[in-house]
């Protein structure tokens, strides 16, 4: 189960859901509520999402997710972003899907209001406390991959390829 809400979760990082920004008059409001008021975990999720996700951004990240739906068909990371499409549709409160409090926690976390204690306090309870390493290729090993080629990006006609050897100290015997 872990595993489902941790790709739950990292919905809100995909593509079609990343460019999602709440309003951020209505985020200060909020957080400036959570300083006078210091609310629970589950208030500050339920009363942040309530007042800082309008129908215009739910509209998007039922968009957003429908595509996952289309580009990632079979897959645990398309069923859950499904199920995430077939809640927002049915009525569910917005504050019990994971990807939306996601979406709601990632914004309220690059506030300059987040680091106050009231606010940080709450954060650190909710967001993750340790960032895996990727098992897929990531942009890093693409990019040295790129560096790579550009080393050996040229032509080595019959005769180099031994002129390089006796280079680097080997002995060639015809």
């Amino acid at each position: 189960m872990a595993k489902e809400a941790e790709i739950a979760f990292s919905l809100a990082y995909e593509e079609e859901l990343r460019g999602i920004r709440l309003s951020e008059e209505k985020l200060r409001g909020f957080l400036e509520w959570v300083i006078e008021n210091s609310p629970s975990v589950q208030e500050f999720i339920e009363v942040g999402v309530r007042k800082t996700i309008t129908a215009g951004i739910v509209w998007r990240i039922k968009k957003g997710l429908k595509r996952i739906v289309h580009r990632e068909r079979n897959t645990g990371k398309g069923n859950i972003a499904a199920l995430s499409y077939y809640m927002i549709e049915n009525g569910a409160p917005l504050w019990e899907i994971p990807p939306v409090v996601a979406l709601f926690l990632k914004e309220v976390k690059n506030h300059p209001l987040a680091e106050r204690r009231e606010v940080w306090n709450i954060l650190y309870q909710l967001l993750p406390s340790r960032i895996e390493k990727p098992s897929g290729p990531t942009l890093f090993d693409f990019v040295e991959e790129k560096k790579e080629k550009k080393r050996k990006g040229r032509i080595i006609l019959p005769g180099e390829e031994e002129k390089e050897e006796k280079k680097e100290g080997k002995i060639i015997m015809p």
